[in-house]
């Protein structure tokens, strides 16, 4: 299965998102903070990036510019309380970001193995 790096200021947020993860057989990194996403993006091959963009202290769409420095085709699925789809569509206003998933998309998504989804 894949494996994702969830990034989320709520604990608890965190936690539910690991365990339904993790139940569905992918290997979960869960994060708080954005300085640890980072530098795990730096040693760890990651299928798939969940953000958060209101995050405590940082500016949740500069992490988002930032993972894309990193990993310019990188996969990211941006988590919102704020229902602003303008700072969403930001987020995911990268060369590879695709724009934003509908459910379809991210159904169709998980049916795929890694391998398949960088082609």
């Amino acid at each position: 299965m894949a494996t994702i790096l969830a990034l989320d200021k709520d604990a608890f947020h965190l936690n539910l998102l690991g365990f339904l993860l993790r139940d569905q057989g992918h290997k979960v990194y869960v994060t708080a903070e954005p300085e640890t996403a980072l530098q795990l993006l730096k040693s760890q091959l990651v299928d798939l990036v969940i953000v958060e963009i209101a995050l405590r202290r940082f500016d949740g769409i500069r992490v988002c510019q930032q993972i894309r420095e990193l990993h310019p085709c990188m996969p990211l699925m941006i988590l919102s309380e704020l229902q602003d789809e303008d700072q969403i569509v930001q987020g995911l206003s990268t060369p590879c970001s695709g724009g934003p998933a509908s459910t379809e998309r991210v159904a169709s998504w998980r049916k795929t193995s890694p391998s398949e989804r960088f082609r």
